[in-house]
């Protein structure tokens, strides 16, 4: 009991006061084993030369097979079209043209976002400068 509550969980069953703060300490050393051990599988996937996360604009998964027949992931390839828009982006930006302006040129071209992106269909200058706070 707690605070005249009956705690049960899955796991533990009836949970008492003495779990409760063991948990909680317990808890957010879980938590950070698991993100080091994330981080750390990253980089190894990098490492490997492999794509440790989403795909990219300009690239798009290739699929290909060990000797074993096992698919082998995390493998990409340039798609070259997008490859000369990212190109063409990166020139501009450099050139001191603003993210806007930009955007507002590649969707009057009808350049579109990467597929299920962007639930309108249009860039916008998130797309390529990213959030800060993510």
């Amino acid at each position: 009991m707690f605070r005249g509550i009956l705690l049960v969980t899955r796991k533990e069953g009836e949970v008492g006061a003495l779990q409760i703060g063991m948990m909680g300490t317990i808890n957010p050393e879980q938590i950070a084993a698991t993100s080091e051990k994330t981080r750390d599988a990253l980089i190894k996937r990098h490492a490997m030369g492999k794509n440790p996360g989403g795909t990219a604009y300009g690239y798009e998964k290739r699929i290909a097979y060990d000797l074993n027949g096992e698919r082998t992931r995390g493998l990409q390839q340039i798609v070259l079209a997008q490859a000369a828009i990212v190109v063409r982006i990166f020139e501009d930006y450099a050139a001191g043209v603003s993210s806007g302006s930009i955007v507002r040129r590649l969707n009057e071209e009808g350049v579109p976002p990467r597929a299920a992106v962007d639930v309108i269909g249009q860039l916008r200058a998130i797309h390529l400068h990213g959030r800060p706070t993510r």
